[in-house]
């Protein structure tokens, strides 16, 4: 069975119901394509921000455990 990490990432406080949303497409994709989420980082940083502590530690558990890293939209990550 396929390992997931999710990413998910809001900019400000209003955005937090992107959260669902995020977390929503996430579910349907695993749904689809079986696996499961083994664990999930979530943080409110700018886009302008390049320091991710969050995403830095999403990557590293997926290196350690094989899992595939999962972001809802790839503007997530930029």
């Amino acid at each position: 069975m396929e390992k997931y990490v999710s990413y998910l990432r809001v900019s400000t406080k209003r955005q937090s119901l992107g959260l669902d949303a995020q977390r929503e497409m996430i579910k349907n994709f695993v749904a689809a394509n079986g696996g499961d989420v083994v664990s999930e980082y979530m943080e409110r940083e700018s886009g302008k921000n390049d320091n991710r502590p969050q995403l830095n530690e999403a990557l590293a558990e997926c290196k350690r455990t094989g899992a595939t890293l999962l972001i809802a939209k790839l503007d997530r990550l930029s």
